[in-house]
This record gives structure tokens, sequence and C-alpha cells, in this order.
């Protein structure tokens, strides 16, 4: 467990003197209550990596009126302490002279490997060599491929090109390059809205609409329907961006030209 210098007793002792409930934070502040009691009691190893725990802490001590950036600093000022602490063993002088005999020993073995190997090349160029002079070594011609005959397929029937089919929703996927706010609007209803931490991914789908608002322009990658988006700004810039279903339009069909009636037959008067 990692010790954050009682910063779980601070959140606890503000909440309590508010008179809130675990209940009614997590409706406030979509915090499950799991990951409220992990922060009171300072279990901040309960969380996947720093990025959640840094992102809970100062959301939690938000909503409680706390300075969320000093209790931040007295989270990583004990990490830091804890890191400082942690003491290397010696190492063992019986294990560095089994790796110094083990290293010896492979590079006796390859060495001896590669002059056989060696000896046995430069022996057998010899031997071809004197063979050669006497008129007992025959050269051997190079064998003589033919290339396989590539038959052609008959072409088939020609394809006309097809309209891709308009999309039936518009999906928005968000990927946070940090930690960064937002406001999801979908069909005109707010779908998300709260601090989405780094290397976090969400996806909303709209039938008509889509609008997102964040707080860092910068901080985040969308794609629209699997296609990347270009950026909504810069990195600290606020920013606004909606997404409508496009319009798919019919083009008109071409008339028919009627066909011309068959003439009467001519009668022989004679």
């Amino acid at each position: 467990m990692e010790n954050t210098d009682n910063i779980g007793n601070v959140l606890k002792k503000e909440r309590e003197s508010r008179g809130l409930s675990f209940k009614e934070v997590q409706d406030a502040t979509k915090i499950t209550i799991q990951n409220l009691s992990a922060l009171e009691e300072d279990r901040f190893d309960a969380f996947p990596n720093r990025v959640y725990s840094r992102a809970f802490l100062r959301d939690y001590a938000n909503y409680l009126g706390l300075d969320s950036d000093a209790l931040l600093t007295r989270y990583e000022s004990s990490l830091i302490n804890q890191q400082e602490t942690v003491i290397a063993p010696p190492p063992r002088l019986g294990s560095a002279w089994k790796f110094v005999g083990r290293l010896a020993l492979t590079l006796i073995v390859v060495g001896a490997v590669a002059a056989g190997g060696y000896y046995y090349y430069d022996k057998s160029c010899k031997d071809a060599a004197d063979l050669q002079d006497a008129g007992l070594l025959v050269p051997r011609m190079p064998a003589v491929v033919t290339p396989p005959t590539v038959s052609t397929p008959p072409a088939g029937p020609a394809i006309e090109p097809t309209t891709p089919a308009a999309p039936d929703k518009l999906t928005l996927q968000v990927a946070a390059l940090q930690d960064v706010w937002l406001r999801i609007v979908a069909d005109g209803k707010k779908v998300y809205e709260g601090i989405l931490p780094q290397g976090g991914i969400k996806t909303w789908e709209a039938k008509k609409v889509i609008f997102i608002r964040t707080g860092k322009a910068g901080g985040v990658q969308l794609k629209l329907n699997g296609v990347t988006q270009p950026s909504l700004g810069p990195l600290r810039t606020p920013a606004n961006k909606e997404f409508k279903m496009p319009v798919v339009t019919t083009p008109p069909t071409a008339p028919i030209a009627p066909s011309a009636a068959p003439k009467p037959p001519r009668l022989n008067r004679g």
C-alpha cells in the first residue's frame, strides 16, 4: 500500500463534514464507490496506473472544494520518497564468478567450432583444386530452367461502379492524449461529461447529430465512423465540433424515349 501522507484522511474528513454519503458523491462525480473508498483509504495501488489515480484524486478533491493541486503534489512527493528508499541488494561474488566462467567456456567452444569449420573448408577447396588440375573433376553445367507458361484468364463481364451505401448512424471515437475534460451530446441529449484520463478511449453513437466540447483541443484524437479526423486546434485551447449525418441525394432518372411506331405496309394497287 502506498503511503500518501494521509491524503485519504483529508478527503474523508471533508466529506463527512459536509454530510455526504458515498452514493451522493458517486452520482455527482461518476466515480464508483469502490474507487472512492480506495482514495479515502490511501490504496492508490488499487488503480490500474498513476494516470487513473491522479484523475480520480483531482475530481474528488475539486468536488469537495479542496486544493487538488496541493494534494497531487503531496501524492507525487510520497512516490518519489518511496523510490529513494529502495536499496538494491549487493551483488554476490559467487554468481559473478560463475557467469565469468560460463562466458569463458562459451568463447572457447565457439572458437574451436570456428577453427574446425575453417580447416575443413580450406582442405575441401584444396582437394577440389587438385582434382580439377588432374582432369578428374568436370565442372557441372548450370541447369536451364524453362519458365512456366502463364495462361491469361478470360475476361469476365464488366462490373459497373457502385455508389457506397451511406452510413445509418454516426460513431465517434475519442482517444485522450492526456487528461482532458469532455462533454458529448448525441441527438440533443448529453451522454457524457467528465474527465477522460490519458490513454482512455470511449465511443458514442448518434442517428443524426453528435457534438463534442473539450477543454483541450489538442488533447484528443477523433475518429468518425473509423476515419481519423483533423485536430480540433492548439493543445490548451477549448474547442467545439459538431458532426452531422450526410444527406444522400438520389440522382434523377433519365426519361426513356418512346420507340417509333412501325409504318403500315404499302398496298400494291396494280
